[in-house]
């Protein structure tokens, strides 16, 4: 309520109210300040006369604030409005984790965390399903039981709960470099990419004294995996395992063959002689020829067994052939600017006597070129 007026103090006769009726008067309007169901012991302030006391304080804040209006959520200016920067609700999840040991019981609560979303994911902290991934290096393959006990005593594919005791009867996948039980491991052998390209394995291992023979046994899952990415080219040797090339000859024969083929192809896509030629290289993958240091487990099979390099010299053979008798294509050869030599004309696709400069694309004879003291860079600088 606001304070009353002064003049209703006055009494018929215009006097002014005594000293005791004034101080009762303040009262009644500092409590009339207060907020309604708030409460206050006022005892003290009739003995309490310091204007700097705790009482006093209080109520000079409470006359403040009482004539002020409570703010609602529409009168508040934000600082950013929700024209200027539409949002919406975060989405419900569509999914919950859920534990392999949910199976085992049949409780209104498991049922209803089953049943409760259109989606389950397998996993929960102790245990989660493996994941779909290449893996480049071998993995190691460390004592059976401390590999269980990360594991936490639970297959690796399905997360069944075993005792200690049986954990021998888990297999072992030399893909994922860990344990499954029978029934996601049934034992079938596969290549393994890490081992091709890291040692050039193509064996089958461990060795079998039964079938005389050594055999990769992986898992169902990684099995299923790797037949999916069988001709997918997936697997840089120069940035995984770059000296493959130094201590496999096949691997080294086949980089220089697709080397040559880009090259090649460069020339025959500009010559309009080269159609038939050009079309030998197209039904190539592009990868071969655009990233020669690419492969798909396919084509490392292939390597190992000569096809792969085979089927190159073929395609490289019948181009040459087009280059070699085509003016057009020996009119774009080069001379090497440091000896000068006009007489030998030198190509880019001559990988083996040629050396390509990477900025200008120039080519000058292997055992003449300097790294970074290219002359025609040299001039362009001019």
């Amino acid at each position: 309520e606001p304070p009353k007026s002064v003049d209703s103090d006055y009494n018929s006769s215009n006097e002014l109210p005594s000293p005791e009726s004034s101080k009762s008067q303040k009262r009644v309007e500092r409590h009339d300040l207060i907020p309604s169901g708030t409460s206050l012991d006022t005892s003290s302030l009739e003995t309490s006369g310091s204007p700097i006391s705790a009482e006093q304080v209080a109520l000079c804040l409470l006359e403040k604030v009482a004539s002020r209006k409570n703010l609602t959520s529409a009168d508040l200016k934000w600082m950013v409005s929700e024209h200027d920067v539409p949002q919406s609700l975060l989405p419900l999840p569509t999914a919950i984790p859920v534990s392999p040991d949910d199976e085992l019981y049949d409780t209104t609560e498991h049922f209803d965390r089953r049943t409760s979303l259109p989606c389950r994911l397998r996993g929960n902290l102790e245990w989660a399903p493996p994941r779909q991934q290449i893996i480049f290096s071998i993995p190691s393959n460390p004592k059976r039981k401390e590999t269980m006990t990360k594991q936490g005593y639970r297959c690796a594919g399905c997360g069944m709960r075993i005792d200690p005791g049986y954990m021998k009867r888990f297999r072992y996948c030399n893909y994922l470099g860990k344990y499954f039980c029978n029934t996601c491991h049934c034992s079938k052998p596969t290549v393994i990419p890490a081992r091709i390209i890291q040692r050039w394995d193509f064996k089958e291992y461990p060795f079998n004294l039964k079938v005389k023979k050594f055999t990769y046994e992986v898992s169902n899952f990684a099995r299923d995996l790797l037949s999916r990415v069988h001709n997918d080219p997936l697997f840089n040797i120069q940035a995984i395992n770059k000296t493959l090339y130094k201590k496999v000859k096949e691997v080294d024969d086949v980089k220089y063959l697709r080397l040559q083929l880009h090259h090649l192809a460069s020339f025959l896509r500009t010559c309009r002689y080269a159609v038939k030629f050009l079309e030998h290289i197209t039904a190539l993958p592009s990868y071969v020829m655009d990233d020669i240091h690419l492969y798909s487990i396919r084509d490392l099979l292939e390597v190992k067994s000569g096809l792969f390099r085979e089927r190159l010299e073929t395609v490289a053979s019948s181009s040459l052939d087009h280059v070699s008798s085509c003016q057009l294509c020996l009119a774009k050869g080069f001379f090497c600017e440091y000896c000068k030599n006009g007489d030998d004309i030198i190509y880019p696709f001559e990988v083996k006597r040629c050396s390509q400069c990477p900025d200008c694309g120039s080519c000058y004879h292997r055992e003449c070129f300097v790294k970074g003291k290219c002359p025609k860079c040299e001039r362009l600088l001019l």
